[in-house]
């Protein structure tokens, strides 16, 4: 499995989102090529209009439980 970067700046339109965007194109890629499960979980952490909140990362980088607790449950998903 492959996961993709996750969302990074509270606001859609920072360009750091854009290069994470990139960045997950190619692992995506990478990924099919090798027959990898490739899971990017990103826009479960964003709100409706695609802010990052600080109850899912703090300091819109770092998780919060609450971020841990939706990347564990879609890694459940994906290995149970």
């Amino acid at each position: 499995m492959l996961m993709g970067v996750f969302p990074r700046e509270e606001h859609p339109e920072h360009p750091t989102r854009k290069l994470i965007s990139d960045i997950n194109v190619l692992y995506k890629q990478f990924a099919e090529e090798r027959n990898y499960v490739f899971l990017d979980i990103g826009s479960l952490m964003l709100d409706k209009d695609g802010i990052l909140s600080r109850e899912i990362a703090f300091d819109t980088c770092h998780l919060t439980e609450k971020g841990y607790n939706i990347w564990a449950d879609a890694l459940h998903r994906v290995l149970s």
